[in-house]
């Protein structure tokens, strides 16, 4: 009991991860920074090596779980693990392919936010404007009459600060 009183989950977590290749490194931050499962064909084209082998491995090591709805990270702890380790421009990479997935994949209002709110982490402002002008014209288009800044603070939601809002109108 005194050996398992020093050993740290944690600890031994950020170990096995720093041991992953890259690419599944990388696969896992996707999934960690995603919001809902993926599926393996959208996994594989977003991560480096454009496999499904580096799935089936990272599940094989309880890292990641599929299911019908597709693929997620299995615990909140290994999604924390995976996005500390990751460095800054892997993590804006990682949120940039996410946000263009995000308007390839479904272009409806609820995937223009998530895209928003990657290419906001990403600091993308082109992107960031690309999506507020589709955003706007959808919500025009369904006879939404409020104000452009009340339209901007809606798909922004929590993001939503003042220098964003003038950044985008």
């Amino acid at each position: 009991s005194l050996f398992l009183e020093g050993l740290h989950p944690e600890s031994l977590l950020s170990e096995r991860l720093q041991v992953l290749s890259s690419a599944q490194r990388d696969l896992l931050l996707l999934a960690a920074l995603s919001e809902r499962p993926m599926d393996a064909a959208t996994m594989a084209a977003l991560g480096e090596r454009r496999g499904v082998d580096d799935l089936i491995e990272l599940e094989r090591h309880g890292m990641l779980r599929s299911s019908l709805a597709g693929w997620r990270i299995s615990h909140d702890t290994v999604a924390e693990n995976a996005i500390r380790l990751a460095g800054p421009e892997a993590r804006r990479s990682a949120h940039q392919r996410l946000g263009e997935m995000q308007l390839i994949a479904s272009p409806d209002n609820a995937a223009l936010k998530t895209a928003m709110e990657h290419f906001g982490e990403a600091r993308d402002l082109d992107q960031q404007r690309a999506v507020a002008l589709a955003w706007l014209s959808r919500r025009r288009a369904e006879g939404d009459e409020r104000s452009i800044r009340a339209l901007l603070a809606e798909l922004l939601g929590p993001y939503r600060d003042e220098s964003r809002l003038r950044d985008l109108q």
